[in-house]
């Protein structure tokens, strides 16, 4: 997971930078490998609480079926989170309309409930992944990095206080 979050984040940061077609190709990739991680990490989290291995890819799906007190802890970190600055990170709506078929969806995305903010995002892996394949009403999709990144820090520290509960089971070595 923090491979692939490694790679998202600094593919989104330059998407951040540089306004150009350039940075506009970077999009794709750095929400594919944000939501990668995070999907990554929902399903550490389920081994460490339920002791299940779940399957998919849909954020908000793997996220609602975590234990309650984990959804509320996390929900904590998340709120706390959004608090901070993030100069580096920005959210984006990507609309392509095929034809007279015209898209005008105006939401505020930046001040959702976390329900609310992973349900947008529930299908951003398969939507970002293939962004190429336009269905004939076009489409638009939107991400907000920042707040990813904000909720990714709160399953990271999740994560960390739950692994901190057991004895390590692997340990990597470099030779």
């Amino acid at each position: 997971a923090q491979g692939f979050y490694d790679i998202g984040f600094n593919a989104a940061y330059n998407v951040h930078i540089d306004n150009s077609v350039k940075g506009f190709q970077r999009l794709p990739s750095a929400v594919v490998n944000f939501n990668f991680a995070v999907e990554l990490m929902l399903k550490a989290l389920h081994l460490f609480t339920t002791g299940k291995n779940l399957e998919g890819h849909e954020i908000w799906t793997l996220f609602k079926q975590l234990p309650k007190e984990t959804k509320t802890d996390i929900e904590s970190k998340f709120i706390d989170f959004r608090k901070t600055k993030n100069e580096k990170l920005s959210s984006y709506r990507v609309k392509l309309t095929q034809g007279n078929k015209e898209r005008n969806e105006n939401r505020d995305t930046e001040n959702l409930s976390l329900k609310d903010f992973l349900i947008l995002h529930n299908h951003s892996f398969n939507n970002w992944r293939y962004l190429y394949e336009i269905q004939e009403e076009g489409y638009l999709y939107e991400y907000n990095f920042k707040q990813m990144n904000d909720f990714i820090r709160a399953l990271v520290e999740t994560i960390n206080n739950e692994r901190n509960k057991r004895p390590p089971s692997m340990i990597l070595e470099k030779k």
